[in-house]
């Protein structure tokens, strides 16, 4: 036997299906970033772990784990992202930036933002500047 249900219990369930949706997104993202930073310090000497958000869908390649999540998402949802990736690295920095990077030959990247307008031409492979979660236990 089926039980009447009203308008307003109807979109209370599709309210809660969209909220866990997002919350799947969201721990999607902080465990991608979790592995990700872990894998960098086991297996590398940097002291910090970069994500680049995506610009756009079409940066990603199909099966990636990030490619369904944009940009925007990640900005709507910033601060419980950051507090996910904080509870896990807890006496980390964790951060979110607009940087310009220079990979310099030894594959490190290095924040570039603030230095003087002259010396940017000098500075090997720069990027143009793109938004970042960084990780730092240095």
């Amino acid at each position: 036997m089926c039980t009447p249900i009203s308008r307003n219990s109807m979109r209370i369930l599709y309210e809660q299906t969209l909220d866990k949706e997002r919350k799947d997104k969201i721990y999607q993202i902080v465990s991608e970033i979790y592995n990700r930073a872990i894998h960098v310090a086991k297996n590398t000497t940097n002291l910090q772990y970069f994500h680049m958000l995506p610009e756009a869908p079409h940066e990603l390649k199909k099966g990636h784990p990030d490619y369904e999540i944009s940009l925007e998402f990640y900005k709507t949802n910033m601060p419980e992202i950051l507090a996910g990736i904080q509870s896990l690295f807890y006496d980390c920095s964790v951060e979110n930036k607009v940087m310009t990077l220079a990979i310099r030959s030894d594959g490190k990247k290095y924040d570039i933002s603030n230095i003087d307008k002259h010396l940017k031409p000098f500075v090997m492979n720069q990027e143009k500047s793109r938004e970042y979660i960084i990780i730092d236990w240095s």
